[in-house]
């Protein structure tokens, strides 16, 4: 047997802590002599490298294990030749095939007088997980799928995006894990792997790394929602806008130990246990507000030097700084916030009003 081992760089791996390039080792061997006339996949008939392309690609998007290729007008020397050449290319720019073909092993012989060859591929994953990838039109759709996975606190989610676009899909977690603590309780590290390196039709390989169980995660996220009906029903009823913040204000600062800590879980650990720090305060307060369509904007700035985070709100005299760990409800504009260091391009103008 001879076999022939083709390395390719197929993906970037994506952390939270930098990226990595991913290679992948695939291989094709041949086998000098045909044993079988009969393969449990289909057969193809094949005059040029286009049909043995389409042949390739049509038997890997069904995750066919094996196939047959019927030559017409080859003799059995360029049909290897030809297929050896073809199943490269396949794996460079085929998605299915640079995702999940390990690789892939070839048998030439004659049949009723016909120049044949046999094909077994091997993939990296069983054919019935692979046959649930989910296809995707738009990384819009893709997003969409990673904030749904997000909430469910799957372990893997794999995308086939017909139209892929360069995308920060960490980032997009990370926003969205932000702007919602109630429906992710904990920011996992996520691992992405892109199949093929180019091409306008990508899979998308995303792995979700948890430090908690999911019994406990689903648990943690079901008391978290129920801590924010708490602070809605909690509400006076015909409340002012400023007193609904107030109130939202209130409710946070009930919970506060003094423990101002960091934690992997910041709204369960902030509303079940005291510990936050700044930035859980001020997106567990904007994500309250929210729930109750009160428009609220988290600010990442300093604060006598040290990072910190505070809210900005929308009162009848305009947008206010509101710091949630301050000993009072006090709404401020820009030059009450003194030892605080912010982007005004980021966040809206807090400004003194004019009488």
């Amino acid at each position: 047997m001879k076999r022939k081992a083709v390395a390719l760089i197929l993906g970037i791996v994506l952390c939270f802590s930098g990226c990595a390039e991913m290679f992948s080792a695939y291989y094709y061997s041949e086998e000098p002599h045909l044993h079988r006339t009969t393969v449990s996949g289909p057969s193809y008939a094949v005059e040029d490298m286009d049909d043995i392309h389409k042949a390739l690609c049509d038997a890997i998007a069904a995750f066919e294990t094996e196939m047959m290729i019927i030559g017409q007008g080859h003799d059995i020397d360029a049909l290897e030749k030809d297929l050896q050449q073809v199943y490269l290319h396949v794996l460079e720019h085929d998605p299915m095939a640079a995702y999940a073909v390990e690789g892939m092993t070839s048998r030439a012989g004659q049949v009723d007088g016909k120049n044949v060859v046999t094909v077994s591929f091997e993939y990296r994953y069983d054919t019935k997980y692979l046959r649930h990838i989910r296809k995707v039109e738009t990384m819009e759709d893709a997003a969409s799928q990673l904030r749904a996975a997000l909430e469910g606190c799957d372990g893997s989610l794999v995308l086939y995006v017909e139209h892929y676009e360069e995308q920060d899909l960490i980032q997009i977690a990370q926003e969205y894990a932000v702007r919602y603590p109630d429906r992710v309780v904990e920011i996992p590290r996520i691992l992405t792997g892109i199949y093929p390196y180019t091409g306008e039709a990508r899979v998308v390989d995303i792995t979700f790394s948890y430090t908690m169980d999911l019994a406990s995660l689903k648990q943690m996220r079901t008391d978290v929602a129920r801590c924010f009906n708490d602070a809605v029903e909690a509400l006076p009823e015909g409340a002012s806008d400023l007193k609904v913040y107030e109130s939202l204000w209130s409710f946070l600062r009930d919970r506060d130990t003094g423990r101002y800590d960091s934690s992997i879980t910041p709204a369960y650990s902030l509303l079940y246990h005291g510990v936050g720090d700044s930035k859980a305060y001020a997106t567990v307060y904007a994500a309250l507000c929210e729930r109750v369509g009160m428009p609220c904007q988290v600010v990442r700035g300093t604060r006598d030097g040290q990072g910190h985070c505070w809210a900005v709100i929308r009162t009848e005299e305009g947008e206010r700084h509101l710091d949630l760990l301050a000993e009072t409800f006090l709404p401020r504009t820009d030059a009450q916030m003194e030892g605080y260091v912010w982007d005004p391009d980021r966040v809206p103008a807090c400004p003194e009003v004019i009488q």
